[in-house]
């Protein structure tokens, strides 16, 4: 547990803030939100977008090309929420991650 601590790379008090938020949201929704929704969520304007591509350099998402709605969490992710306290069930977040993969295939 101590060697994955040391692997996984830190983040700003803001980015936890955001990556904290975008999974709160995706729990009450059951879907992720757009760039604008975290923006207003974080209440941080068009900086939003610089924290989201911060925590995809860092590896906690994950970007989806040409929709709307193209954050996801990666395993990283899942796990830093889990450090944090924040998800506390990893499985039950995983299978409605799954879900919501699986109902919104083209």
């Amino acid at each position: 547990m101590v060697q994955l601590l040391e692997e996984l790379p830190r983040l700003t008090q803001r980015q936890e803030g955001c990556l904290a938020w975008i999974y709160k949201f995706f729990l009450e929704h059951r879907y992720y939100p757009t760039s604008r929704e975290i923006a207003k969520g974080i209440h941080v304007g068009n900086a939003a977008n610089t924290h989201i591509a911060a925590l995809v350099k860092k590896g906690y998402l994950m970007l989806r090309k040409g929709e709307p709605r193209n954050v996801r969490f990666t395993e990283r992710g899942l796990e830093k929420l889990g450090l944090m306290g924040v998800a506390t069930d990893k499985q039950k977040t995983i299978e409605q991650m799954e879900l919501f993969e699986k109902e919104n295939r083209r």
